[in-house]
């Protein structure tokens, strides 16, 4: 399965996660977007340098139009293309309306490119008004990256889709529009981080 360029990339981030990995990312996501290439900035860089530096919770702050969205977006493709049939990524934001907007958005836009037909990327995706998904395996419900909306406001208590995940080996949890979701989403992450090899929690929101 390491025969190819892109899985020997993603394969090397996998095992070197802690570290160098990053310039694997990197290198994966010029294969799956060559434009990339022409469009990588400094703060992408940092993005993928601080996903792979051993941090289980990361926040991104910044203006809009900073691409924060764009930079997780690609981050959550590439962690579960590393070990598709054992990772879960959770992409959240206010509404399924402001996923669609942007980070989910941009996984779906990635996820469908098609610049090189020789790379068939695995797994299907599932549009769908209230829990859109890219599974694997249409059978395993767990592992895959899925769209969950949250409320706004202060109330605590977590929704009950962010709860009950438990991947074999990876599970990576970004939350977009972090200043104005229900902060439940913290009370989840002890449930996240239970029984699997990595986990990160990466929270996103625009600086006041």
């Amino acid at each position: 399965p390491y025969t190819d360029p892109l899985n020997i990339e993603l394969f090397l981030y996998r095992i070197n996660y802690q570290g160098q990995g990053w310039l694997h990312m990197r290198n994966a996501a010029f294969l799956l977007w060559p434009e990339k290439k022409e469009t990588w900035h400094y703060w992408t860089q940092r993005r993928f340098q601080a996903h792979c530096a051993g941090y289980n919770t990361i926040t991104l702050a910044g203006g809009a139009a900073s691409a924060k969205s764009h930079d997780a977006a690609m981050i959550a493709i590439l962690f579960w293309l590393a070990n598709p049939k054992e990772r879960t990524v959770l992409v959240a934001s206010t509404t399924l309306n402001e996923l669609q907007t942007r980070i989910w958005g941009y996984i779906q836009k990635f996820y469908t490119m098609e610049y090189n037909k020789n790379i068939q990327l695995p797994g299907r995706l599932y549009s769908s008004n209230t829990s859109p998904k890219i599974l694997y395996d249409k059978r395993d419900t767990i592992h895959g990256i899925f769209a969950v909306p949250l409320k706004a406001g202060k109330d605590s208590k977590p929704t009950a889709g962010l709860i009950g995940k438990h991947p074999k080996d990876g599970f990576l949890a970004i939350i977009d529009e972090g200043t104005d979701v229900n902060p439940g989403f913290l009370d989840a992450k002890p449930n996240w981080e239970q029984g699997v090899n990595i986990f990160q929690l990466m929270v996103i929101g625009n600086s006041n």
